[in-house]
């Protein structure tokens, strides 16, 4: 639950958190949950030397803006 305290802190812009149980699920949602995950975006920050940084900077980041388009 710590984590998703954290990405809900974020503006939905930066990161977005849904609940299985609380929240709607649209089609865009369930296609960003098809092609993303944690690993995948853990593995594209280690890419660019981000993972010894904060959540909040390496959310921040031109990388990490890349990644979310």
């Amino acid at each position: 639950m710590n984590c998703a305290g954290i990405h809900r802190s974020f503006h939905p812009h930066v990161s977005e958190v849904r609940s299985l149980q609380m929240d709607t699920w649209g089609e865009h949602h369930l296609k960003f949950m098809a092609l993303g995950s944690n690993e995948k975006m853990k593995r594209f920050f280690e890419g660019f030397e981000l993972m010894d940084e904060s959540v909040q900077t390496r959310y921040k980041t031109v990388a990490a803006d890349f990644y979310r388009k």
